[in-house]
């Protein structure tokens, strides 16, 4: 049997949801049928990876200046193999750190916010060996072990190499003044930004005789936003005065 409402019952409903007692009740809506899907931008989990042409260009020249700058620093030759850049998580990336990791944070000014460079672990032993005049081939226990002050001292030497060589890759397109802010071995200690963050992720193989290790370098996306625009197009190298010196003698013979 179907229930009718009184007139005094609807003149009550009414009054109800025109005064906001009463919340209408929204209508569904057919998100199939409109031909899209709800997107929440809150919960975005999958990063697109974008092409830097720029960037792509200052990573070849840092990894150029900091092969050419251990090699002296060492006296012997090693070699750099770089991957390709990705853009991740910080959250994502921290996680992927071993303990302990020779963690560098510093800052790029004009740029805000800090920036991060990683020595692998290995890499840190085998660096530390060959300044004090070893091969780099023996064998450290890494695990449950923290770096020693003489370690340390000798790593903050290869960090400055580091930075330098970051100034001069990044002179061409934005001149730069790379400070050095501190050191850390825990990767929980090292946040330069919040986990759900994207970062640029460079990373480096360093090969001396044999696979040494690795030099990670993670800079977040929003320190560069004011280059942004500049980092999608193609990079134009300054040229040299040798370089033109070169172009005009090529043509005028």
């Amino acid at each position: 049997m179907e229930q009718i409402l009184s007139q005094d019952e609807v003149d009550a409903l009414l009054k109800g949801i025109a005064g906001g007692d009463i919340e209408e009740p929204e209508e569904a809506v057919d998100a199939e049928a409109l031909g899209y899907s709800a997107y929440d931008f809150t919960r975005q989990q999958r990063i697109v990876q974008v092409r830097m042409p720029a960037m792509d260009a200052i990573s070849d020249a840092f990894m150029r200046a900091v092969r050419n700058s251990l090699s002296a620093a060492l006296r012997r030759i090693l070699d750099l193999t770089s991957a390709p850049m990705e853009l991740e998580r910080f959250g994502t990336f921290v996680r992927t750190l071993p303990v302990p990791s020779s963690l560098q944070i510093f800052k790029m000014a004009p740029f805000r916010g800090h920036a991060l460079i990683v020595l692998e672990p290995k890499l840190v032993f085998t660096l530390v060996e060959s300044f004090l005049g070893g091969s780099g081939a023996r064998n450290i226990r890494i695990e449950g072990r923290d770096f020693t002050a003489i370690e340390q001292r000798l790593i903050r030497r290869v960090v400055n190499l580091l930075l330098t060589d970051m100034e001069k890759a990044w002179y061409s397109l934005q001149p730069l003044k790379v400070q050095h802010v501190r050191s850390e071995i825990n990767p929980q200690f090292a946040k330069i930004c919040q986990p759900e963050d994207v970062v640029l992720i460079n990373r480096y193989d360093v090969d001396m005789d044999r696979a040494a290790g690795s030099i990670t370098t993670c800079i977040p996306l929003a320190n560069l936003e004011s280059v942004k625009s500049k980092l999608m197009t193609t990079f134009q190298r300054d040229q040299s005065e040798e370089d033109i010196s070169i172009q005009r003698t090529i043509i005028e013979n």
